[in-house]
C-alpha cells in the first residue's frame, strides 16, 4: 500500500559522492592545450563528470532509458504540482507515469509526454474516491476543474486528440493495486 508519509522515490542514483560540478566555471587556470582525455573545452568535459556522476552517463555512451524516465517523471512532477494533486495522487500518477507506453501512445497527431502527464493526473483525480475534482475535455469548462481548464488553456491541444490520449492512458492503468479505503484510513490515522 501506499504511504504518504514516506519520501518519494528517487529519480537518480543515491551515490555518497558530494561532488559538484559547474561546468561553466570557466575561472580556473588550468592548461587546456595539455588535456589527456581529448576533450577541447573544460564545459565539454565537466559537463560529461557531473553526468557520469548523476548515472546517467557512462563514458561515451549515454544511458538513454534513465534520461527518458527522468524526463518523463519531472513533466509529470510539474503537472501534478501544478494541478495541486495531493501526495497520493502523485505517487500513483508517478507510478503511471513510469508503466505509460509512450511509443504505443504517441502520434503525429499531437499525443506527446505532456499530454500524457496530464491524462493521467486526470483520470488519477478522478477515481480517487475522496476527491470531487475531475477533468475531461466532453464536459463543460465551468464544470471541470479549473486549474485543469487553466493548464490545458496553455497547449494546443485539440479536444479530439485529448480525448484520445485518455482513451489510451484509462484502458493502460491498473486500478487494481490502488485502494483509495484503506489508503484514506491511512491518512486519518
Amino acid at each position: 500500500m501506499y504511504d504518504e508519509s514516506q519520501p518519494e522515490p528517487i529519480t537518480e542514483p543515491d551515490t555518497p559522492n558530494a561532488t559538484k560540478f559547474h561546468p561553466d566555471d570557466e575561472n580556473a587556470d588550468y592548461p587546456s592545450k595539455d588535456r589527456l582525455d581529448g576533450m577541447k573545452s573544460f564545459i565539454v568535459h565537466y559537463s560529461r563528470l557531473r553526468a557520469f556522476n548523476k548515472g546517467i552517463f557512462s563514458y561515451k555512451w549515454g544511458d538513454n532509458p534513465m534520461l527518458q524516465r527522468q524526463d518523463s517523471l519531472t513533466i509529470l512532477d510539474a503537472v501534478a504540482g501544478y494541478v495541486e494533486l495531493n501526495p497520493l495522487q502523485k505517487k500513483v500518477a508517478r507510478m503511471e507515469m513510469d508503466r505509460a507506453l509512450f511509443q504505443k501512445w504517441s502520434s503525429p497527431a499531437g499525443i506527446d509526454k505532456e499530454l500524457i502527464a496530464v491524462c493521467i493526473c486526470a483520470i488519477v483525480l478522478r477515481n480517487d474516491c475522496r476527491s470531487d475534482r475531475a477533468y475531461h475535455p466532453n464536459r463543460n469548462d465551468e464544470n471541470n476543474d479549473e486549474l485543469f481548464v487553466h493548464l490545458m488553456e496553455g497547449f494546443s491541444y485539440q479536444d479530439t486528440t485529448v480525448r484520445r490520449c485518455i482513451q489510451k492512458v484509462q484502458g493502460h492503468i491498473q486500478w487494481s493495486s490502488v485502494d483509495w479505503k484503506e489508503a484514506e484510513t491511512m491518512l486519518s490515522a
